[in-house]
């Protein structure tokens, strides 16, 4: 009995590690066929559901808080990237995860936290070209936002010197001149009121005294 069970205890082993593979296989096969068909927030969490150890279930998750962003689901959008950042900080996509929260909490009006997140991402993430960018563009909408056009302006310039040969210079450039175009429109009011303001009376201490009639 005992060698019969020593041969057959390994058998087992292997027959048991084969079939959870082949399981494994499948499900991973099934995740990502059901990924390649999902269009909406409530088949990604599905996927997520079904197969929450496969690949596909991770990649579903981060689709999962596009697309509450698309729908215009802000808040919950933040919470599923944040989720997404607890599980897997480590994986590839955790930086875009970073920046879809930083693009939540501007959607949602949260312009100082935002414009903060965007500065704390750009300077992490310096010697990644594209990341950066399009964390500074976030930081340059925020200042708009927040009616620091001069600023604003000023990062924009700083962007097309720093990156000369992007495919998003003439993005920026677009966004700079409509930047100063706003600029050149609050500030035009104040001219002219300062154009048409009266000239500023003599002060009374000053003024010359009368005089008397001869």
């Amino acid at each position: 009995f005992q060698l019969t069970f020593a041969v057959i205890t390994p058998a087992l082993i292997v027959g048991a590690f084969a079939w959870y593979r082949h399981k494994a296989a499948n499900a991973r096969e099934q995740a990502f066929s059901q990924l390649a068909v999902a269009g909406s927030e409530s088949q990604l969490a599905e996927i997520v559901r079904q197969f929450p150890s496969t690949e596909a279930a991770v990649l579903a998750s981060f689709m999962k808080a596009r697309a509450q962003y698309d729908n215009g689901l802000y808040a919950d959008a933040d919470q599923s990237y944040a989720d997404f950042l607890k599980r897997h900080r480590q994986h590839f996509l955790a930086p875009a995860a970073r920046l879809g929260r930083a693009h939540c909490q501007e959607a949602n009006g949260l312009t100082d936290e935002a414009l903060a997140a965007y500065r704390q991402f750009a300077a992490e993430h310096s010697e990644q070209k594209a990341f950066g960018l399009l964390a500074r563009l976030g930081e340059a909408r925020c200042l708009r936002q927040s009616g620091k056009l001069a600023d604003a302006v000023a990062l924009y310039e700083n962007l097309l010197l720093e990156y000369p040969d992007s495919e998003w210079r003439a993005f920026v450039e677009d966004q700079k001149q409509a930047t100063q175009r706003d600029r050149a429109r609050l500030e035009q009011p104040l001219a002219s009121l300062a154009a048409q303001a009266p000239a500023t009376a003599p002060d009374a201490g000053t003024a010359p005294a009368a005089t008397n009639a001869p």
